[in-house]
């Protein structure tokens, strides 16, 4: 049939010469469709479902079964060819047909967009491509279909002669948002994306649209596949393309192919150099980030790329010193300390990540040899990065986190078998921890001696009350200083609590020394409240509690001590791994044991027989208890099997756990307590905010160093060279 010819209508004028729109020839019947389709196209074959990057394309939805849905009917119906402007079809269909605009593109949904505004975009030759032939629904399904097909097979000739029937063909896609030119690359068929490219330019702007691969363009595939050429010609022809981030969840965090969603990102972590600098060359930002604020030097580091690290640390060099020019020495600090979205620098991240070996690469750059005499030398390291450096102690920035601090709340014990690091906790531990820390120690020791003292006073008035009346009053001398030490411990960690705000219960033993300063403080005030109000019970059990974490709390500062911090250690994981373990069978074993004794005596509630049983297990049995009821005999067989079973099996076996534990904590004892050690200075040093510090380093050329003296011939981490 004939399609219907619809001339324009103008207020002024109208046309003077009606325009016969093209007419599409239509068999007779039916059957006679069919016949002739089959001679002209070749047999069609379906597909399953279309991975590009692992299985055969799907048939993707027909977008020419529907004449009045096609692109070709955004055409106009033309008045006179040399009024008005020539338009084309859809470049790529988007998901929701509105992609934002790109380079003077409208992103992969170009719709009836004029010739001459994509010619000003910068891609040539696309005005001389011809209009699409507009087609039957039948025709268009199958034109559909055989593409596909021939992309699947690499049938090049069959390729560009679809697209040279119907460019529109070229902006199909399939569920995973990809077209016959992107998947052409996918499949390693080179020659036909190159054909495409020179007799259809405007290819070069397609991408994924939608899906895992989403924002992945054909400089992607093209470094991926390590195609420096055909990486170079697609810039060549549209620069923008340095600009598109493939965002999918393929190339996310922990993906198959997270190497930074850029095109400059994915050649530096797959080792391309050539490509890299070509890249650079055409313009790639070294600098930029992805939407993580992870850069090209995090990048490398997630990759554990040593040497790749060195060679692009050395072209930011020379591109920092182009842009910045005689600012670059300031700037290079700020370039290279640069920290992602979660507080980490190039360095930090590496000992977030357990790289020993990558943070000794990145910290050996910067190395300042001050003399060599012999086979001794003295280097200067750069603390920037590894501690604060502050004259004064600053409130710390949840942003931004240092070596010391990523050690301890990241628990990487195997870094402080660095000698470097081993120096510098030594070193800050006694020159800037020690003397605070004793001064909290005595005040601890004050703290509890003031209150056991009140406590015992207290309680002996009670119980003698033909005492002296000036008992009371020596309390009361003692309940002053006592508030006053406990009011002040509040207020220093309300103060704590809000310059750290989340990273107040984060970090090593720091978490167990504001907890439980925080209990004891105000367990003292509700038993002082509770006295004074006249509450004794929950005065006393107050008091109690206080007492115990008072005992508990003195453990925190034996860890700082040599003498005794090893052993606290190994009492903490005593009671965390072996004891716990214990305690979860034990208890087990005895309620069932208790239950058994629960339905076999006679007057016996259950607890009663909890506590008999608990009591045999420790070394005192009661079988007096058992006189005089009905099944004697059958209790006092299971007593027998339970001391068994727990005295000698399950006590035993505690002891065995704990011995083993002892010899494994035995041979890193001394690396498990200068983490504690570690924990403690970082503790004392977040107490002493806007107090003046006690530098341990030394200034060389408006830096701050940590300098030592050691073997020339040992490298970073301490081995010969």
């Amino acid at each position: 049939p004939t399609t219907p010819t619809h001339a324009p209508t103008t207020p002024t004028q109208a046309p003077t010469t009606p325009t016969q729109a093209p007419t599409m020839p239509s068999p007779t019947h039916p059957r006679d469709a069919t016949q002739k389709a089959t001679q002209r196209f070749e047999p069609i074959i379906e597909h399953n479902a279309f991975d590009p990057h692992e299985h055969t394309p799907s048939l993707p939805t027909p977008s020419l079964q529907n004449p009045a849905a096609s692109p070709l009917c955004d055409l106009p119906p033309a008045t006179d060819p040399g009024q008005q402007e020539t338009r084309r079809p859809a470049l790529v269909g988007s998901v929701n047909g509105n992609q934002e605009a790109r380079d003077g593109f409208s992103g992969m949904a170009l719709r009836s967009t004029p010739i001459s505004a994509i010619s000003r975009s910068g891609l040539k030759g696309l005005a001389d491509r011809e209009t699409p032939v507009p087609t039957s629904p039948l025709q268009g399904k199958k034109l559909e279909r055989e593409m596909w097909h021939s992309v699947t097979r690499g049938d090049v000739d069959r390729i560009k002669h679809l697209a040279s029937k119907n460019a529109i063909l070229l902006s199909l896609t399939d569920d995973h948002g990809s077209t016959p030119f992107l998947t052409s690359l996918i499949q390693n068929n080179f020659e036909a994306a190159t054909a495409l490219l020179a007799a259809h330019p405007h290819v070069v702007t397609q991408r994924y649209t939608h899906g895992q691969y989403c924002g992945q363009n054909g400089l992607h595939i093209a470094i991926l596949k390590h195609r420096i050429e055909l990486a170079r010609l697609l810039v060549g022809l549209h620069p923008a393309l340095l600009d598109d981030s493939a965002t999918g969840k393929f190339f996310e965090y922990g993906g198959p192919s997270w190497y930074g969603e850029y095109p400059l990102f994915f050649a530096a972590c797959l080792q391309q150099r050539d490509t890299f600098d070509m890249l650079v060359q055409a313009g790639a930002d070294i600098f930029r980030t992805c939407h993580q604020g992870n850069g090209l030097l995090h990048m490398l580091v997630y990759h554990d790329l040593k040497e790749m690290y060195s060679f692009v640390a050395r072209r930011m060099e020379v591109a920092g010193q182009r842009r910045y020019d005689e600012m670059w020495e300031k700037q290079r600090l700020a370039t290279f300390t640069r920290c992602n979205d979660e507080g980490f620098s190039p360095m930090n991240l590496a000992v977030a990540l357990g790289k020993v070996e990558m943070f000794s690469h990145i910290l050996s750059a910067d190395i300042v040899t001050l003399w060599t005499f012999g086979n001794r030398s003295r280097r200067l390291y750069p603390l920037n990065g590894i501690d604060r450096v502050s004259d004064y102690y600053d409130a710390p920035v949840p942003t931004e986190k240092t070596t010391l601090q990523v050690i301890v709340r990241r628990h990487r014990i195997e870094f402080l078998d660095i000698p470097l690091l081993q120096q510098i906790v030594q070193t800050k531990w006694e020159m800037e921890t020690w003397a605070p820390f004793l001064l909290r120690f005595l005040g601890a020791l004050l703290l509890t001696t003031l209150h056991f003292s009140t406590m015992l006073l207290e309680r002996y008035n009670d119980l003698h009350t033909d005492e002296p009346d000036y008992f009371p009053f020596i309390v009361a001398i003692g309940r002053v200083p006592l508030a006053w030490v406990v009011l002040g411990k509040v207020a220093l960690e309300l103060k704590q609590m809000r310059f750290q705000r989340a990273n107040y219960l984060a970090g090593g033993v720091n978490v167990f020394e504001n907890v439980t300063s925080l209990l004891i403080s105000l367990a003292i005030l509700v038993a002082t409240g509770s006295r004074y109000w006249g509450h004794q019970v929950v005065w006393r059990a107050a008091e109690g509690v206080s007492a115990l974490l008072c005992i508990i709390y003195l453990l925190f500062f034996l860890l700082g001590f040599r003498l005794t911090g090893p052993f606290v250690i190994m009492v903490g994981r005593m009671i965390k791994a072996d004891l716990s373990c214990f305690m979860i069978l034990y208890s087990v074993c005895l309620t069932g044991f208790a239950t058994a004794f629960f339905l076999l005596t006679d007057g016996f509630g259950f607890l009663k027989c909890l506590h008999l049983l608990a009591l045999a297990s420790l070394g005192g049995p009661d079988f007096d208890a058992l006189e005089g009821q009905p099944l004697q005999l059958a209790l006092s067989v299971l007593h027998y099997v339970w001391l068994v079973l727990s005295c000698v099996l399950l006590l035993n076996m505690l002891i065995a756990m704990m011995g083993t534990t002892y010899s494994s904590i035995a041979e890193e004892v001394n690396r498990t307590w200068l983490l504690a050690r570690l924990s403690i200075s970082l503790a004392v040093e977040n107490e002493m905010v806007l107090q003046k510090r006690h530098p341990y380093w030394v200034h060389h050329k408006g830096g701050r160093y940590f300098r030592s003296d050691e073997p020339a011939d040992v490298d970073l981490m301490g081995r010969r060279t």
